[in-house]
């Protein structure tokens, strides 16, 4: 009897479970805008936090709140809404296609120019910004990177 009753509420659990991730793709799908916005500073935040605090040894007070606004603001603005941008509307506009060729071009416009031109020079920007620090103390940063 108490097998019975333990199947029933997993499977219930199962339920409510598929029932929950189906209700967050169905928003997901209403609002890819958001939720890139939303699952970029989720993410990059939570990586940060991890960093410090597993591989850098910091304890949870000690986490640089710094740091971890100019992961979540680089997040937010551009892995979330201007990778979105940059990636489901002009990359497509520009490459349509799903072929080999047009995959290749998209990663050599991520490549050659969004990464060098776009993406260091953004988190850097934010990264002095929120240090209090002005734009030519990020440039040599970015610049020399590789």
């Amino acid at each position: 009897q108490h097998a019975n009753l333990r199947a029933v509420t997993a499977a219930c659990s199962l339920t409510k479970s598929h029932t929950m991730l189906a209700r967050i793709g169905s928003a997901l799908r209403a609002r890819p805008f958001l939720g890139a916005c939303t699952s970029a500073t989720v993410k990059t935040s939570a990586a940060d936090v991890m960093v410090q605090t597993v591989i850098e040894g910091r304890g949870v007070d000690e986490v640089d709140r710094r740091r971890l606004a100019a992961f979540s603001i680089f997040g937010c603005l551009w892995m979330g809404a201007g990778q979105y941008v940059l990636y489901c509307r002009v990359f497509e506009a520009l490459l349509p296609a799903r072929t080999v060729l047009h995959s290749a071009g998209k990663m050599a416009l991520d490549q050659f120019c969004h990464v060098p031109l776009l993406f260091l020079p953004v988190f850097y920007s934010v990264d002095a910004w929120v240090r209090g620090h002005g734009p030519n103390e990020y440039t040599p940063r970015w610049y020399y990177c590789g």
